[in-house]
């Protein structure tokens, strides 16, 4: 099958870890990304 023909996948992105205060960075992040945002996107990309 070509690109074009094949079966379109649907991604959810989530985070693997919690967020929390980040003792090194004083500050609250993401354990898995460091990411600062409660809102941001997942930095796992999981193919369903």
């Amino acid at each position: 099958a070509t690109l074009s023909h094949a079966r379109p996948r649907h991604c959810v992105r989530e985070h693997m870890g919690t967020y929390g205060f980040i003792p090194a960075e004083k500050a609250m992040a993401w354990s898995c990304c460091l990411n600062p945002s409660r809102e941001a996107p997942g930095c796992e990309v999981k193919r369903l």
